[in-house]
């Protein structure tokens, strides 16, 4: 079986799109996924299921909206995914604070990106790489402080969820421990 990640866009931000990861865990589990384990309250999850991506994030999409009332761009990707995005990161440096280096995971891959249309968004010690269907954002004084993580929408052709350096390694930690 495949261990898979799971990562919903929105969900617990500001009161909003509400789900508690016990009932996540218990929703994920019903749906006939095994050794399901949750990170923080932001929609993560790992699990072992025979399921493609595709067949998962419908079925976990449907669910959402069916047990839940309302809808949340749903990531399916198998762990090596997250493991490829660690080998990838291009500011090393922002490892030491991985809170400042946000990964954004990319529904579309064919991304044609207006980088100095986008720089203009930044402030001087902010930066981002765009790798395959990862975006890179460093912002070492929080994405609430930057700009350019507000007007993404704008640049980017799909949908996208972003998590922090902190929340990869420890979401990879958790599906390391199902292989």
């Amino acid at each position: 079986m495949t261990v898979w990640v799971v990562l919903l866009r929105g969900v617990n931000v500001g009161g909003h799109k509400k789900l508690p990861m016990v009932e996540f865990r218990k929703m994920l589990t019903g749906l006939g996924l095994s050794d399901v384990a949750t990170y923080i309250q932001s929609g993560n999850a790992v699990f072992r299921s025979e399921k493609s991506a595709q067949e998962l994030e419908t079925v976990i999409g449907t669910a959402i909206e069916a047990q839940f009332s309302f809808i949340s761009d749903v990531f399916v990707m198998p762990a090596a995914k997250l493991k490829t995005a660690l080998v990838k990161n291009p500011f090393t440096a922002a490892s030491a604070e991985p809170k400042s280096l946000h990964v954004f995971f990319l529904r579309e891959t064919d991304q044609q990106l207006q980088d100095p249309e986008m720089k203009a968004f930044l402030k001087p010690d902010q930066d981002f790489r765009l790798i395959e269907d990862l975006l890179f954002l460093y912002a070492p004084d929080g994405l609430s402080t930057c700009k350019l993580a507000e007007k993404l929408p704008r640049f980017i052709n799909g949908s996208m969820t972003a998590r922090n350096l902190r929340s990869v390694q420890k979401i990879l930690e958790l599906a390391e421990d199902l292989t």
